[in-house]
C-alpha cells in the first residue's frame, strides 16, 4: 500500500481554488476565497470569473443573491379542499378589441396586527374585500392567526389567488408581513409573485406579482415601509422597489442602499437637514442605475407608505424618479385642494407618531395604458362599540383611550360626556381605487 502511495505521487496534487459567495442578513454580498475575504472593487478578477460563470449558475442562486425569493400562486382546490400552488381552470379570455370601460379595481388595507378585537375586526376587514370586488388586494400587517381566517373565507376561496397561504412569509419575531390576493378572472393572467429584500431593521420587503391584464404587462407592488423616525431607510427602500418595478433586478441597487446605510450606521435623520441623507442629498443617496425606457412595464405601487404629503421620501423616491413618472391616484382623482383638509383624505385618523390624521396609505402608479377614475377610502364604519360604564366612573379602572379613568369630577363628566368607544376593523382606512384605459391605441400598443 505505501508503494502505490508513493507511485500517485499526491504532492503535485492542488485543490482547485473556490470562491464562495453568501448573502449576509442586511442584504451585502460576502465574497471568499480560500478563506480569505475578496474586495470587489480590487481588481483581482473575481467579477471576471463572476461573468464568465455567470449562465451556468442556477437561476435561484442568482434570485438568493438579487434578495428575491420567488413564489407560485396558491390557489384553493375544491377538490382536495386545500390551497394548492398552481392555476385553476378558467374559462379563456375572448379575443377582440380590449373594451375601454373594463376596470382594474386595486385595494390596499393596513389590517392593524393588534390583537384587540382582533377577530370582530378580522370578520369585518373580510366582509370589505369581498364587497369590494377587487381584482387586487394589497394587505400589510397580516399575522399568521389573521391569514388563516383570511384563506378560510369563502369569498377567498372561490375567487382569488393568495400570494401565502400559511404564512412562510411572514417575518420576526412577531410575525407579520404583506399578502397579495389577485382575483382569478379570464382576462387577468398571474404569471408570478415574487418577494424582493429592502434594506431594513423591521424585516420589511416588497411583494410584487407580475400580471398582464387583457394583454398589457403590468406590475404591482405592496409594500410597509419602514416605521418609526426611520427616513433613510424608507428613502432607500422607495428606491429599490421603484427599481423593482421598473426592470426586475435589484442586486446592485440593494447593495448599493445596503453599503450607503452601512457607512451611516443606520442612524435617524431626524434632526438633520430636510433634503440630506448622512450629509447626502437624499436623491443621491444610492447610485440607482440608469433604465432603457423601452424596458419599462405599467406599474402600481399600493401600501403603508409611513410617510405624509410633501415628506423627504416621496420626493427622493417618487417624484424625482429618473426613470419614470409616478403619479398620486388619489390626487389624480379627487384634485390637490382635496389635501387642504385632513379629515377627507387621511387615512390614519391619529398617526402614533405625529398625533394628527395623516395620509400614510396610498397608492402610486405609473402607466400609459391605465388611468385612476375613481378613488374612496373604506373601513371608515365603527365595527365595536364599547359601552363605558358609568356606574363606577369614580372607581374604574377600565382603559379609555389608553387613559385609566381618575376620580375627580371633571373625569368624571368626561367619562359620562364619552359614554363610548368605537372601534373600527383597523386603525388605518383602507383605499379602493378603479382603473380604467386610458386610451384604446395606447393599450394596443403595449398588447
Amino acid at each position: 500500500m505505501e508503494g502505490v502511495l508513493k507511485d500517485l505521487n499526491l504532492g503535485s496534487v492542488a485543490l482547485k481554488k473556490t470562491t464562495t459567495r453568501v448573502r449576509k442578513r442586511d442584504g451585502t454580498i460576502h465574497y471568499e476565497r480560500d478563506g480569505e475575504t475578496i474586495n470587489l472593487t480590487s481588481g483581482d478578477g473575481v467579477a471576471a470569473v463572476d461573468a464568465r460563470h455567470e449562465s451556468s449558475i442556477p437561476r435561484y442562486v442568482l434570485d438568493q443573491e438579487a434578495g428575491i425569493s420567488r413564489i407560485p400562486p396558491k390557489y384553493y382546490d375544491a377538490k382536495t379542499k386545500r390551497w394548492v400552488p398552481g392555476y385553476p381552470q378558467v374559462e379563456e379570455f375572448p379575443s377582440g378589441t380590449p373594451n375601454k370601460h373594463v376596470v382594474l379595481r386595486c385595494l390596499t388595507f393596513n389590517v392593524w396586527f393588534d390583537e384587540k378585537h382582533q377577530r370582530r375586526r378580522s370578520d369585518s376587514l373580510c366582509e370589505i374585500l369581498a364587497e369590494s370586488q377587487a381584482d387586487i388586494v394589497c394587505l400589510q400587517e397580516v399575522t399568521p392567526i389573521f391569514l388563516s381566517w383570511l384563506r378560510d373565507k369563502s369569498f377567498c376561496r372561490q375567487h382569488y389567488f393568495l400570494s401565502d397561504s400559511i404564512g412562510t412569509t411572514l417575518k420576526g419575531t412577531f410575525a407579520y408581513g404583506v399578502v397579495m390576493l389577485v382575483r382569478i378572472r379570464p382576462d387577468l393572467i398571474l404569471r408570478e409573485f415574487s418577494l424582493h429584500a429592502m434594506p431594513t431593521q423591521m424585516n420589511r420587503s416588497a411583494l410584487v406579482a407580475s400580471i398582464a391584464f387583457r394583454g398589457v404587462p403590468l406590475r404591482i407592488a405592496t409594500v410597509h415601509l419602514e416605521s418609526l423616525d426611520n427616513v433613510a431607510l424608507r428613502v432607500a427602500q422607495l428606491k429599490v422597489v421603484t427599481h423593482v418595478l421598473s426592470c426586475g433586478s435589484t442586486k446592485e441597487l440593494l447593495e448599493a442602499s445596503t453599503n450607503k446605510l452601512d457607512s451611516m450606521a443606520c442612524e435617524s435623520v431626524v434632526g438633520a437637514s430636510a433634503t440630506s441623507w448622512g450629509g447626502a442629498n437624499v436623491t443621491e443617496a444610492t447610485d440607482e442605475p440608469t433604465i432603457d425606457s423601452n424596458s419599462l412595464h405599467d406599474c402600481f405601487l399600493l401600501g403603508d407608505m409611513n410617510f405624509n404629503d410633501d415628506a423627504v421620501e416621496e420626493t427622493a423616491a417618487i417624484r424625482d424618479d429618473t426613470n419614470r413618472s409616478w403619479k398620486d391616484s388619489w390626487i389624480a382623482v379627487e384634485g390637490q385642494d382635496s389635501l387642504k383638509d385632513p379629515e377627507n383624505c387621511a387615512t390614519m385618523r391619529i398617526d402614533d407618531i405625529y398625533g394628527k390624521p395623516t395620509r400614510i396609505d396610498r397608492i402610486f402608479h405609473s402607466s400609459g395604458v391605465f388611468k385612476p377614475r375613481r378613488i374612496k377610502r373604506i373601513g371608515m364604519e365603527a365595527v365595536v362599540q364599547v359601552l363605558a360604564d358609568r356606574t363606577v366612573a369614580g372607581r374604574s379602572t377600565e382603559q379609555f383611550h389608553g387613559q385609566s379613568q381618575r376620580s375627580d369630577e371633571s373625569s368624571a363628566d368626561a367619562w359620562a360626556s364619552q359614554a363610548s368607544t368605537m372601534h373600527y376593523p383597523s386603525d388605518h382606512f383602507g383605499l379602493l381605487c378603479e382603473f380604467e384605459v386610458a386610451s384604446e391605441s395606447a393599450m394596443e400598443e403595449e398588447t
